[in-house]
């Protein structure tokens, strides 16, 4: 995931440095005091977890964890994934100090994004709804990464489609591990120290069910139309290259891209349309959860 230094040209990586150093900014702008531990435990977080690389092809897969850091952070993402960058290019030379700013951004907007997509999902009062948001945030923190990574190398030359092609497939396992990390993470919080995001995040505006189960079905329908995407090559293609080799054809881009995007659309649709239903259903099923255990607190117990 890491850009190394030679790869780019200049104009990528001066638009680099000036997008990176802008949410450097912004994140230092509006990182509170309460956020600073935080900050430095999922700076380094990713610091460690992206040392350990997988190497695929002319690329490496490594996990990232930047949606977790997003979910918790926001804009204060930008400065904690920029220092953790810069000192493994210092020390380990992974990446580079001259992409420095093009790596930054690549990894941190993802961050920002999810922060603003499921950031209300995963402070939902209801543990399935937080699920898919807590999900839905890792996996798409690694896809929305892909992507950029994917423009910063097409908008260096088109040479570099196959390899664009060959990073995103490769990180397909990625965005599935990162998905259930962030869901495990999520999840631990809210039983262990539900008040955790309240104190750090702050404030969380309302958001309506529309809106919270479009964007978590969203990565779903995505996750769903990958698989079906590979099911749709044709036969001879399959038969001629290895699973692997099929990330290097640019031509065979087509049959996971449209299947994941439309898969991403239609689910999109399904939560807008279905969202408040979905919400009330699983409201219902909290409360007689809630009205069984109480009964069974109050129900008499049997004489020893």
């Amino acid at each position: 995931m890491h850009i190394a230094d030679g790869a780019l040209s200049g104009p990528v990586l001066i638009g680099g440095f000036v997008l990176a150093a802008g949410g450097v900014v912004m994140g230092l702008r509006k990182l509170e005091i309460e956020k600073i531990p935080a900050t430095g435990v999922l700076g380094a977080t990713f610091f460690v977890a992206s040392l350990v690389h997988i190497p695929v092809g002319v690329t490496s897969v490594h996990l990232i964890m930047n949606g977790l850091a997003g979910l918790v952070l926001g804009w204060a993402a930008f400065p904690a994934l920029a220092v953790a960058l810069l000192l493994q290019a210092v020390f380990f030379g992974f990446g580079g100090l001259t992409v420095l700013g093009v790596n930054a951004f690549n990894i941190a907007m993802p961050a920002v994004l999810v922060y603003y997509l499921f950031r209300p999902g995963v402070v939902s009062r209801n543990s399935v709804t937080a699920g898919f948001a807590a999900f839905g945030a890792g996996f798409g923190a690694i896809t929305f990464t892909t992507v950029f990574l994917a423009i910063s190398l097409l908008t260096t030359g088109s040479e570099f489609l196959a390899t664009a092609w060959l990073a995103f497939g490769a990180h397909i396992p990625v965005m599935i591990i990162e998905g259930f990390v962030s869901l495990a993470a999520v999840q631990l919080i809210r039983r262990v120290q539900p008040g955790l995001f309240s104190a750090v995040m702050g404030p969380v505006p309302e958001a309506s069910p529309r809106w919270i189960w479009a964007v978590n079905l969203m990565m779903l329908g995505v996750f769903v139309g990958l698989p079906l995407g590979y099911l749709a090559v044709p036969g001879d293609i399959k038969a001629s290259v290895s699973f692997l080799d099929l990330f290097t054809e640019a031509d065979v881009a087509g049959y996971f891209l449209i299947p994941a995007l439309l898969g991403g659309v239609v689910a999109i649709l399904l939560g807008a349309a279905f969202g408040p239903r979905i919400e009330a259903a699983l409201e219902r099923r909290a409360q007689r959860r809630l009205a069984a255990a109480e009964a069974e607190s109050l129900a008499p117990r049997p004489a020893e």
